[in-house]
């Protein structure tokens, strides 16, 4: 077709342009508007819960099997793993740019469910959850009292019931992370006091078991000729401490009964005191709102705001703004794949450490990790505990009931499904000294733990990471004024290679992976000479020559300079933000330079 075409039929002319129009406004109000490229892969996170465990058994017996399940996922980058003194476990599973974070989502809960069988009962009764990890975190929103009047624990709850399942119907929502704790039912036990009537903690466990439970009792008349028919009704499960007090523990013959409040403090708390939140010197709650892949983020934030425009609640603004770069700081994981002991690899990555701040390229390079936590390590003997009718089973039971915590029981209020944990009450579990005031049946004697249990003091890691199934220590660090990130990198590679033992090694990880392996200095300098090629041969096919656009294409270096002299003078790295804006200058240079020539 011949440009004179559209000279000599302008409706044709009109129509093309007007469906162009249409198309441009309907492609504007139906793209999804996000604040920031999709540049960060599908990632799942997988966590749960090892009540009273340390950070090895945790690895062990929760981290370990499952790992080994999940490994191997189609489309599957690399996993990373913490384990906690606290008990918790917590994997995520990184998967290509681009891969279907919902098949991604699937095929783990598929790999998990397999691996339940091999998990502690504990475990599996709280739970193993799988979910979609959104890297597009949108806003921060947090609930807070200015009177002081309610607790931590109600101010948490409040959020939980009222704000962030409002949060979560609003359309494109993917998640919402809370920091706050569940309701719990909290049981402190009295150890003395169970102690002089003969009791261990799975004698409340197992009273728990009997009285705090959802029945179905059946009706009367079903299948009758009588006119109606009466549905039996059970109580179901206690709902107020009051109620939790009055479980009956043991009856005597002689009518004596004792009761769950004469052996332990029951009151409605929290499901973990591990933490506590404020804001400005209030208790306060936080929670964080992701988006959904594909979604509007700006209409996120707006009907967000408009759910909670009538409450207490402050915002926080979106954490982009907050000065970080994608570009200006790394992540390396260093693995030891030898086997060998934590204090060893720890000593090997203080070395690597100290050799990296050596380096001109590199400002901090640090990592968290400390393997001087204070622990106590307790041993049984097994052939006491045999001649007293015990088992090591029946001590570290009991050790867990008094000292761990233990998941008993559920129960209902506020609409919600809430755990009952029984736990020794915290001035009964100070320190090692107490171990004596708990005991356990002896035939028909209470004899003391400390007669079975010897401890010792020892030094160990506050929490564990594996990377890709290798233990490993987290390092992160930024580039030094005047460097890249890129700058970094190859200040890592080079201090390994001189630094870093047979059978140690270190992998990138979070976006330092991405840019690492996508070779970000090769692809911008391709992107950029495809620009220009793009812009000489748009103005060749413009003035019908192939030798008046280069005098437009040799005015753009001389534009480009000034934005590295300018950015060399503020102190403004070379990263993906910088990158993108040149892009952009190109074109607005050509453009200049087409007027001037």
């Amino acid at each position: 077709m011949k440009l004179d075409t559209f000279i000599n039929r302008p409706v044709l002319s009109t129509v093309i342009s007007i469906f162009i129009v249409l198309l441009g406004l309907i492609g504007l109000f139906s793209l999804p508007v996000t604040q920031f490229p999709d540049i960060a892969p599908p990632t799942i996170r997988v966590s749960t819960t090892y009540q009273g465990a340390n950070a090895q058994a945790v690895l062990n017996s929760v981290i370990a099997p499952l790992e080994e399940s999940i490994n191997g996922a189609q489309g599957m980058t690399h996993m990373e793993s913490t384990a906690t003194n606290s008990g918790s476990a917590d994997i995520t599973v990184y998967f290509e740019q681009g891969f279907n974070p919902d098949m991604a989502a699937v095929d783990v809960q598929n790999r998990v469910s397999k691996a339940l069988n091999l998990l502690p009962a504990e475990v599996t009764q709280v739970g193993v959850q799988t979910a979609k990890r959104q890297s597009s975190m949108l806003l921060m929103v947090s609930l807070y009292d200015a009177s002081g009047n309610y607790s931590m624990e109600f101010i948490d709850n409040y959020a939980k019931i009222n704000i962030i399942p409002q949060l979560q119907r609003v359309s494109g929502v993917g998640d919402v992370m809370s920091f706050g704790a569940d309701y719990s039912m909290r049981i402190w036990l009295k150890p003395e006091v169970m102690a002089q009537y003969g009791l261990m903690p799975t004698d409340i466990t197992y009273a728990l078991s009997e009285q705090n439970i959802e029945a179905a009792p059946g009706t009367f008349g079903e299948q009758g000729d009588q006119s109606f028919q009466y549905t039996m009704k059970y109580k179901g499960r206690l709902t107020t401490p009051e109620q939790f007090e009055d479980i009956v523990v043991a009856a005597k013959p002689t009518g004596e009964i004792l009761r769950l409040g004469d052996v332990a403090e029951v009151e409605l708390g929290r499901l973990t005191y591990g933490f506590s939140n404020s804001l400005n010197g209030k208790v306060a709650t936080s929670c964080i709102v992701f988006q959904t892949a594909g979604s509007n983020a700006t209409q996120i934030i707006n009907d967000c705001l408009a759910v909670i425009k009538d409450g207490r609640v402050v915002m926080f603004a979106p954490p982009m703004i907050s000065g970080y770069s994608l570009t200006n700081g790394f992540e390396i994981k260093m693995q030891d794949k030898t086997g060998g002991s934590v204090e060893d690899f720890f000593a090997v990555v203080q070395g690597f450490l100290a050799q990296l701040n050596q380096q001109p390229e590199v400002q901090v390079a640090m990592t968290t990790f400390n393997p001087t936590f204070p622990q106590y390590l307790v041993d049984i003997d097994a052939a006491k505990a045999k001649q007293a009718g015990l088992s090591p089973r029946d001590i570290l039971t009991t050790l867990q009931g008094y000292y761990g915590g233990m998941y008993v029981s559920n129960f209902n209020r506020f609409g919600k499904i809430y755990r009952v944990m029984m736990q020794a009450s915290p001035e009964a579990r100070v320190s090692p000294e107490t171990l004596a005031s708990i005991k356990v049946r002896n035939g028909g004697e209470m004899a003391s733990l400390s007669n079975f249990v010897t401890m010792q003091k020892v030094y160990g890691p506050d929490l564990l990471n594996r990377f890709n199934m290798f233990q490993s220590i987290s390092v992160n660090g930024n580039p030094a004024p005047g460097y890249t990130s890129g700058d970094c990198l190859a200040a890592i590679t080079r201090v390994a290679q001189e630094t870093l033992p047979p059978g140690y090694g270190y992998e990138y990880s979070g976006m330092t992976r991405e840019e690492a392996s996508s070779g970000a200095g090769s692809t911008t300098a391709v992107i950029f000479g495809l620009c220009l090629l793009f812009v000489y041969l748009l103005l060749s096919a413009q003035y019908e020559s192939y030798i008046l656009p280069m005098s437009v294409i040799l005015s753009i270096p001389f534009g480009l300079m000034g934005t590295f002299i300018f950015a060399q003078i503020f102190g403004v790295s070379n990263n993906i933000y910088l990158q993108i804006a040149l892009i952009m200058l190109i074109g607005l240079l050509a453009k200049n330079a087409i007027l001037i020539v």
